[in-house]
Order: C-alpha cells, then sequence, then structure tokens
C-alpha cells in the first residue's frame, strides 16, 4: 500500500501535528511528535533526527513503526511501516536537511536522515467531525476524574485539556505499534485521562491495553503520559475510556525525554 496523494500532501505541511510510536526493549508503547516528518515519495516518509533520545534507541533496523498526522481541517493519515535506518548523507539526508525547521536554524540541524518504508495507510474518518469532537470532549467533562495518587501536574494537564491541541493514544497491536488520534483526550484529575468514543477507534483499544498517550499544543509544547487503559465508564453524557496515569515526561526543550518526578513540576 502507498501514500495517496492526499496523504503525501497532509505529510509535507508545517503545520501539522506529527507523531512517531514505537516499541521500547521492554515491549511498551512510545510516542513522541516528530514534525519533521515528510513524504519523500509514496512509499517513503523521512525524517530528521532530532531531539529523540529514547525514540532513537527504540528504532532499530527493520523495526516496526507507526506515524500520524493530523492537519488544521483534522484530516489525518495513520501510517504503519518498517524503519530502514539513519543515514548521515545521501538523497534522504539532502531532502530533510531542505525543510525550513534545519535549513534556517543554526541550532537544530538534522543529525541525520531517519527512513520508513511504507506498508499500510488509512484514515479515522470520525477524528474529522468537530461535532463528534466537541460532544466527546463534553462526554468526558460530565464524568469526575477519580483515582489515586497523581502524576499528571496541573500544567501537563492544561495541555491535554486545550480544545485546540493535538492529541493521541498509542499502543501495541499484535507485534505493531500503533497510533489512535484521540482529539477528545483529557485530563480528567492527576491519576486520569479520558476519551469519548464517538470520534476515535476506541474499539482498537482493550481493557488492560498498556498505551501511551501524547500532546503537542499550537505553541509548540509536548508531553507524553504513559498507563494503562482501564475500561469504559458511562457519564451523562455518553460512555468514555479512561487511562489509568503512571508516567508524566516532558518532550520539549530544555529536558526532553525527562519523567516529572513531582507533581508540581511545571
Amino acid at each position: 500500500m502507498v501514500l495517496t496523494s492526499d496523504a503525501v500532501e497532509a505529510f509535507n505541511l508545517e503545520l501539522a501535528g506529527k507523531f512517531l510510536a514505537t516499541i521500547g526493549l521492554d515491549g511498551r508503547p512510545n510516542v513522541v511528535p516528530v514534525i519533521s516528518i515528510r513524504a519523500f515519495d509514496e512509499e517513503t516518509l523521512v525524517f530528521g533526527e532530532f531531539m529523540m533520545v529514547k525514540t532513537k534507541r527504540n528504532l532499530v533496523d527493520g523495526c516496526a513503526v507507526c506515524t500520524c498526522v493530523i492537519t488544521e481541517r483534522l484530516d489525518n493519515y495513520v501510517v504503519r511501516g518498517v524503519f530502514e535506518g539513519f543515514e548521515k548523507r545521501g538523497k534522504y539526508y539532502d531532502f530533510i536537511s531542505e525543510i525550513p525547521l534545519f535549513r534556517y536554524n543554526a541550532y537544530t540541524g538534522a543529525r541525520s536522515a531517519g527512513v520508513i518504508r511504507v506498508e499500510e495507510v488509512w484514515q479515522v474518518k470520525r477524528a474529522k467531525s468537530r461535532i463528534n469532537i466537541l460532544a466527546d470532549t463534553l462526554a468526558v467533562m460530565s464524568v469526575s476524574g477519580g483515582g489515586s495518587g497523581g502524576v499528571i501536574p496541573p500544567n501537563v494537564a492544561e495541555k491535554f485539556n486545550r480544545i485546540n491541541a493535538v492529541k493521541v493514544v498509542a499502543k501495541v497491536e499484535g507485534d505493531k505499534p500503533l497510533i489512535i488520534p484521540a482529539l477528545s483526550l483529557r485530563a480528567m484529575s492527576q491519576s486520569r485521562l479520558g476519551f469519548g468514543i464517538r470520534s476515535m477507534e476506541a474499539e482498537r483499544l482493550n481493557e488492560g491495553d498498556v498505551v501511551a498517550t501524547a500532546v503537542l499544543t499550537m505553541d509548540a509544547i509536548a508531553y507524553q503520559v504513559k498507563g494503562k487503559y482501564i475500561g469504559m465508564k458511562r457519564g451523562l453524557l455518553g460512555k468514555i475510556g479512561v487511562i489509568e496515569a503512571e508516567e508524566t515526561y516532558t518532550l520539549t526543550p530544555p529536558r526532553p525525554g525527562e519523567k516529572i518526578t513531582s507533581i508540581r513540576e511545571s
């Protein structure tokens, strides 16, 4: 399967949310924003190696990966593929070095270019419906948070609760990572995240799944929250899915990839 012309156009947009999911050595999913992802052609995605310590450890030649792009119009494309390695010279490196993110900033030059061979491509049509996203958001807001402990600081919760932030959930499906666009994802409390089921592929999540979530705001701030999907909960405005949070990480400078160990950290 190859990228359609619309998918190529979406991945080549400068202003779009783009994510990369990998599987760690512990078998758990990891998902981070990688806004440099571009379509080299209909069979190949390329991204610049920049601020991806944990993700780079997971990227072994031949491993399965999943990427996703979500545009301002809420068009989205999820791509599964095979990571074919990093190159420090050659056509892929030259291609990624020419994008504005790397070309015009001396401090964000790409160390190398990561190459992904495309295997599967699909869209989540429900994630494009603003009405469904609004209904899902209200459904989450109508349910009390609950949970015990707390690993989601207030400033991180605020980012997840922004309507115009881009949010995703990742899991391991079989032996491959999977990204699920989840624009209604919100912090229900300092220990739980919730999402509505009208606007996302909630049926691909099973109770007990280990998951990783990520948020990317319009001002390029990003966080990752890892935890476990604990199933559905019924509220006044419909069913929602609930994630019990276990760990929170910052994904942007000055401490990209660092675990937040205190609920008071900002």
